[in-house]
């Protein structure tokens, strides 16, 4: 049996072509070696007579096959993968595949077989063309082969299934597959949880609490730096790894705008690490700085549970300590793992569960890091100082907020010896309105604040983000037909989003507005969503999910007014003079009535934590909550000097230069003798001298009286009035006169600053 070879002539044609121009060109001899184009014809049908007794013998060899299995010959010719070739097929031995060209040189006389070295080449090329073409064509009919196979395997099968052979075969088939299924997907748990256990990376973590400020960032790398040495030593005993393990600060979620313009320059200077790139199991020890709510820490709270030994840092105050039971446990470090309701239900859970609570009254958390770093003879980076100076600066005003302390400001020296650069502090210690966004706020607020006056103090407020006629009709109780209307127009639209750095804003303002106490309500939320409908309920309304941030400020002079305690009763937390908030409201129609119907302070604050009332109402909640902390101011009468040194109207100005000189004043009330005590006018130190000086001293007092200017109040008169008098009209010492104008009392400079309590030593 002869296998005819594939058609080579096409192959080869183009080469030999290209052979004989190239050897024309160069003058060599042209030799034709292929077998349609030779000029030499006895070669020619000397080959052919070898191909046509190679056939002959063909025929011999499959006679002579006759004890050989078919299924050999098959195996032998599939196993070749070449065409082209004979199987030499022996009866008492396994098949031997023989090329036709090896047996065409077996019968070849060796005088036609030619010596020349391009002959060899030639024969050499033309075969590694031949065999590339058969590997091609034997792959090709190989796959067509094997396919056709199983489509014919696959049509017989189901052919001879009855249809129960087929309900039975699918049941097999599922249960095998979800066999198969639950086999790879614990296969594939395995590997993961094999990876995982390779890649563990036991570590600390310090969360900042959400928008991070300065104050919460300096103190996290604070905390991480101690305890990343191995000098650093936080006073808790019970935890001896803390300082075996890396620790990383991790922001739960933002930062305001100057801070994020910090790490824009330095996040590479800084161990900070995100959520996704730590494990919940890796985590050792957890730390909260600036914090006390589990609420701040946005997700970290899933991770308290797997910690070891949570630890808390912070300044604020007001917040409930732990008991003394739940203080035992935590001193055990026995941490118990709440359910979600307790989880959800107790915003101190967080501070119940620490295992060490560092709370002390001080200007900034930083500063008791700094302490610490301090006492422990750790030494920052320039850059790591520089940062801390910042927190102490955010959080105590460049040392000018009431809460700043003597250890604020010797931990900012120790801070600017360490290195601190000021030209860093100069540049990002002073917080600017650098967004068209702040500036778009400022210029709305600025249109709808409404300011009053409460006990002499300055109030302001402003919603931002909706129509404002609603909060400005609220303020001013009119018009309320015209108000609902305003109301069910803002409902549905679009908010305004998030705005980044509203405290910079809130700030401006209460100074542009010479405001004590200004409370700024900011909404936002997500739009509506278009395949909602009409008939869209619950919180958010028909213009979908609604937030107002609540964030307020008020001056050294809100004398009673704690804005922390305000933001706290909604979730949310701060300083006395400088708190924020935010929560969930509903739209103006899904507004609950319970509000119009009840003055428990209790009552509308839950009302306003479940998302139930408007952002205007909500804001005027706050407000009112302001309000009522405004003690009322005090009055003349009640803090006046009634034990004064006065000058008669008959007395002599040489008289009235020895009153002066005894009892060292520079200043006397003139009343009249004659007239029951009447107050005339004020009599100056630097008058006498004048009058002495002139030669008059035996003149009478009432010559010097004078009746323009004079400024006297009335008993009933409150602080702030006092003040005005005092700042803007220069008087120094104001006389409190009766209806009939009798002096009753002096009230001096000294009186008003011992109000404020500034100075210790004017008390008493």
């Amino acid at each position: 049996m002869v296998a005819v070879p594939p058609d080579s002539n096409n192959v080869n044609t183009k080469n030999v072509d290209n052979r004989r121009k190239n050897r024309r060109r160069s003058g060599q001899r042209i030799t034709t070696t292929t077998f349609g184009n030779s000029s030499r014809r006895g070669m020619t049908i000397s080959y052919l007579l070898l191909f046509v007794v190679a056939a002959v013998l063909g025929t011999i060899v499959e006679l002579s096959s006759t004890f050989a299995t078919t299924t050999s010959v098959t195996e032998g010719f599939q196993n070749s993968g070449k065409k082209g070739t004979f199987f030499f097929v022996d009866a008492f031995s396994s098949s031997s595949p023989i090329s036709s060209s090896s047996l065409c040189r077996s019968l070849v006389p060796s005088s036609f077989i030619s010596n020349r070295k391009h002959k060899r080449r030639t024969r050499r090329k033309r075969a590694t063309i031949l065999e590339m073409a058969d590997d091609v064509a034997s792959s090709n009919e190989q796959q067509q082969q094997s396919t056709a196979t199983e489509e014919i395997l696959s049509d017989t099968k189901e052919k001879l299934q009855s249809p129960r052979n087929k309900k039975q075969q699918l049941q097999t088939n599922s249960s095998s597959s979800n066999t198969t299924n639950t086999a790879d997907s614990v296969t594939k748990n395995n590997n993961k949880q094999k990876k995982t256990e390779q890649h563990r990376e036991p570590c600390n973590v310090v969360f900042t609490h959400t928008n991070a400020d300065f104050d919460s960032l300096a103190a996290a790398v604070a905390l991480s730096l101690l305890w990343s040495s191995s000098k650093g030593n936080d006073g808790d005993d019970t935890d001896h790894r803390l300082n075996d393990l890396p620790t990383h600060v991790v922001l739960p979620r933002g930062t305001n705008p100057i801070v994020q313009r910090f790490l824009a320059f330095h996040k590479h200077l800084l161990p900070l690490r995100g959520f996704k790139t730590i494990l919940p199991e890796d985590v050792h020890a957890i730390g909260v700085v600036d914090a006390q709510n589990s609420a701040r820490i946005g997700r970290g709270q899933a991770w308290l549970e797997y910690a070891k030994s949570i630890h808390i840092y912070d300044h604020h105050d007001g917040e409930q300590e732990p008991s003394q039971d739940n203080k035992k446990e935590n001193n055990n470090n026995k941490i118990e793992k709440g359910s979600e309701d307790d989880k959800k239900s107790s915003p101190l859970l967080l501070l119940d569960r620490a295992t060490s609570v560092n709370i002390e009254k001080v200007g900034s958390t930083t500063t008791l890091l700094v302490e610490k770093l301090r006492d422990a003879g750790i030494q920052p980076a320039p850059h790591e100082a520089t940062l801390f100076c910042l927190g102490i600066r955010a959080d105590t005003g460049g040392l000018v907020y009431e809460s700043t302390t003597l250890r604020d400001a010797a931990a900012l020296l120790w801070c600017m010896e360490q290195g601190a650069s000021q030209a860093a502090i100069s540049e990002f210690g002073i917080a600017k309105m650098a967004s068209e966004a702040q500036r778009e706020v400022l210029r709305e607020a600025l249109k709808h604040t409404q300011t009053k006056v409460v006990h002499g103090l300055r109030v302001s407020s402003v919603l931002v983000g909706e129509n404002n006629n609603n909060h400005d009709n609220n303020n001013n109780n009119n018009n309320k037909n015209g108000d609902k209307n305003n109301k069910d127009k803002n409902s549905g639209g679009s908010n305004q989003g998030y705005v980044a750095g509203l405290a910079q804003v809130c700030e401006e303002i209460m100074d542009l507005t010479d405001s004590d106490v200004f409370v700024m309500g900011a909404t936002s939320g997500r739009k509506k969503n278009k395949n909602s409908g009409n008939n869209q309920k619950g919180n958010g309304g028909s213009g979908g999910t609604k937030w107002i941030s609540l964030i307020g400020r008020a001056s050294a002079r809100a004398v009673g007014v704690d804005l922390n305690y305000v933001m706290s009763r909604f979730q949310g937390g701060g300083h006395p003079k400088a708190a924020a908030a935010a929560l969930r409201c509903a739209s103006s129609d899904n507004e609950s009535n319970s509000v119009e119907q009840t003055n428990d302070e209790d009552a509308v604050v839950e009302l306003a934590n479940s998302g139930n009332l408007s952002p205007s109402k909500a804001l005027d909640v706050a407000v009112k909550m302001i309000e009522n902390q405004i003690p009322k101011q005090l009055v003349a009468s009640s803090f006046m000097t009634t034990n004064f040194v006065s000058v008669g109207t008959n007395c002599t100005i040489e008289d009235a230069l020895n009153i002066f000189t005894k009892n060292g004043l520079k200043s006397a009330p003139i009343i009249d003798d004659s007239n029951g005590g009447k107050y005339k006018s004020s009599l100056k130190l630097s008058d006498i001298v004048k009058a002495v000086q002139a030669g008059r001293s035996g003149d009478k007092v009432k010559g010097m009286i004078r009746t323009q200017g004079v400024k006297t109040v009335l008993p009933d008169t409150d602080l702030s009035e006092l003040e005005r008098l005092l700042i803007h009209e220069g008087v120094g010492r104001i006389p409190v006169i009766d209806d009939e104008g009798v002096l009753l009392g002096i009230i001096t400079r000294t009186d008003v600053l011992r109000q404020h309590h500034f100075y210790d030593d004017l008390l008493g």
